[in-house]
């Protein structure tokens, strides 16, 4: 059995100049906030693709047009509209 031995070992980079500013403190403050897995939705319209929510709307004409316009890209999957306020699920056909 041979001993091999570390040649040349590199050291840690120094820090940039400028390295203690946040650059991205802007941008996080201003992303949108994923839905938790475990929870429904309060108001307004999800577009549920498979089961899972993918996006809310205002109205239910807007849910409506996006789910149907999926469904024609993608007929093989499964989209419902999720009305919040009356608790229940309407299936998306495929727009014409």
């Amino acid at each position: 059995m041979s001993i091999r031995s570390l040649t040349g070992v590199s050291q840690p980079a120094a820090p940039c100049e400028g390295a203690g500013e946040s650059h991205g403190i802007e941008t996080e403050e201003q992303r949108p906030r994923n839905i938790p897995a475990y929870t429904s939705p309060t108001e307004g319209f999800s577009l549920e693709v498979d089961a899972k929510i993918k996006s809310q709307h205002p109205t239910l004409e807007a849910a409506m047009e996006i789910g149907a316009e999926l469904k024609r890209k993608f007929p093989m999957v499964q989209v419902t509209i999720y009305d919040a306020a009356a608790k229940t699920r309407t299936l998306v056909q495929a727009a014409k």
